[in-house]
């Protein structure tokens, strides 16, 4: 397992975990919901992580890579193609304690 922009605190309030697969990668279909997690309003700390399969990161194109960093998201790369639920569980091992609130991209 690997991170990348991960934050120098573990002090929030509430995790939001995201997951995508390739084929979203691609067609760029899930800025918009980044967009919509990005701009929320909380009365309080939150952290963005995404999760995601190594192999789709390292060919995602640099738009993907960039926007990221731009919004200080942290990526979880695993080199597990999980499945169903699994992708969510590497947050949940990392911030225990933690409220989560998990969103898909669809």
């Amino acid at each position: 397992m690997e991170f990348l922009n991960a934050p120098i605190s573990d002090d929030f309030d509430v995790i939001v975990s995201f997951a995508t697969h390739k084929m979203r990668i691609e067609k760029g279909e899930f800025y918009q919901s980044f967009d919509s997690i990005v701009n929320q309003k909380f009365n309080g700390k939150y952290h963005i992580v995404a999760n995601l399969w190594k192999p789709d990161y390292e060919n995602a194109p640099q738009k993907l890579k960039d926007y990221f960093k731009e919004h200080n998201i942290e990526v979880i790369l695993t080199d597990q193609n999980y499945k169903t639920h699994n992708k969510y569980c590497f947050v949940f091992e990392k911030y225990k304690g933690i409220p989560i609130a998990t969103f898909d991209d669809d």
